[in-house]
């Protein structure tokens, strides 16, 4: 094995659903790596991406705009966005190129192939597109099999939690797995004072208002508790499916800023997400930092977070969700148990520190392989 050492290190992270976790993720990763490292973003544009996005990043960071970029499958633009990419990374020097989500897996795993650098070449999918629950059962083959193609691609696959690549390793793709991790003292430095409620039991999610969030079942286990005055339903966040948030004791913020948001998550008594499907929920993580208990949908990326019964609950029905919510709101002490155990987790699980160790060390090896700048280890 060969790994550098005391040399700069240049990663391109490419990234075309630049917004929300994967935003926050990468800012997490660049901005603690460190001085031993270059970085350039080639990233797309989306609804939930910050005006302001690069404030989060440190000064060493280039940005190129990804250009045709879109979620759907889309040929011409598709064929469009690969040409520009290949363009852009032929023409600027790097010793890693890591790909994020699933169209850059896709496109960046083609481009490197034909710009031969399969070999210093990362993937991470930050929540698989074959998973998805809002496509019909054909495009979720489709999804399989353009995941199983990129593989032959070449690079390596590296998810972010241990249930991702789990999946991904039942359908014949080889994947290792670092778990996503986050600094709980830097989470804490943003809240300067939470937002009030009065006394109530809060139950609340954080995210945008979409399919994959599931609305629907959140408004329906809100629905259950529609006649106590005392609990209530938050959805920290907003998007095209409020109009789905419509039971009457669900409060929706709507679009905030990061420092707002977690302002907000601070006053609550639990967090619950409804999830379809996730890769591993940076929201989750965060207010696991705030020592709040979970009450987490059982699917891949959700069931990492949970030791069920110690820092929250795992559940599949609507019914498990009301009678996890009943016996948590009457047994107070319990909450502040569970909260703790979330914390616990974070600095034992998923730590930013051992995120950051694992990239690194990722990083180097993977960047000593193709380089001459390399000594025995």
């Amino acid at each position: 094995m060969t790994i550098i050492q005391n040399c700069m290190i240049k990663v391109v992270h490419v990234v075309e659903s630049f917004g929300g976790g994967v935003l926050f993720f990468l800012s997490n990763l660049i901005n603690g790596l460190g001085e031993d490292f270059r970085h350039v973003v080639v990233h797309g544009i989306r609804e939930s991406t910050p005006p302001d996005f690069t404030r989060y990043f440190s000064d060493n960071v280039r940005f190129i705009r990804w250009k045709w970029t879109g979620r759907q499958i889309s040929p011409l633009k598709d064929l469009k966005s690969s040409i520009f990419l290949y363009k852009v990374l032929k023409n600027i020097e790097f010793d890693v190129v890591h790909l994020h989500s699933s169209k850059a897996g896709f496109i960046g795993r083609l481009v490197s192939r034909l710009l031969g650098r399969e070999m210093v070449t990362l993937y991470t999918p930050h929540g698989l597109s074959f998973l998805r629950l809002d496509v019909n059962k054909l495009q979720r083959k489709i999804y399989i099999f353009l995941e199983m193609l990129a593989n032959h691609f070449g690079g390596i696959v590296v998810a972010c939690s241990e249930s991702e690549a789990e999946e991904l390793k039942k359908r014949g793709i080889s994947a290792i797995y670092v778990n996503n991790g986050i600094n709980c003292t830097s989470i804490g430095k943003l809240v300067d004072e939470e937002i009030p409620e009065k006394g109530k039991f809060v139950v609340a999610t954080i995210g945008r208002v979409t399919y994959q969030k599931n609305p629907y079942l959140f408004n329906r286990i809100a629905e259950r508790f529609a006649n106590d005055s005392q609990v209530k339903f938050k959805w920290i966040g907003g998007g095209e499916l409020e109009y789905l948030l419509k039971a009457p004791n669900i409060e929706v913020t709507g679009w905030l800023s990061h420092e707002e948001t977690l302002a907000h998550a601070m006053s609550i008594d639990l967090y619950l997400s409804t999830s379809l499907w996730e890769g591993l929920p940076i929201s989750g993580l965060e207010v696991m930092c705030l020592q709040k208990p979970l009450l987490l949908k059982k699917v891949t990326g959700n069931i990492d977070l949970v030791q069920h019964g110690k820092n929250g609950f795992l559940f599949e029905t609507e019914d498990e969700a009301a009678k996890y919510i009943i016996r948590l709101k009457s047994e107070r002490s319990l909450l502040k148990v569970m909260g703790k155990e979330s914390f616990t987790r974070i600095q034992e699980e998923f730590s930013l520190n051992y995120m950051l160790k694992a990239y690194r060390r990722l990083y180097e090896k993977v960047a000593g392989g193709r380089s001459k700048r390399t000594i025995p280890h």
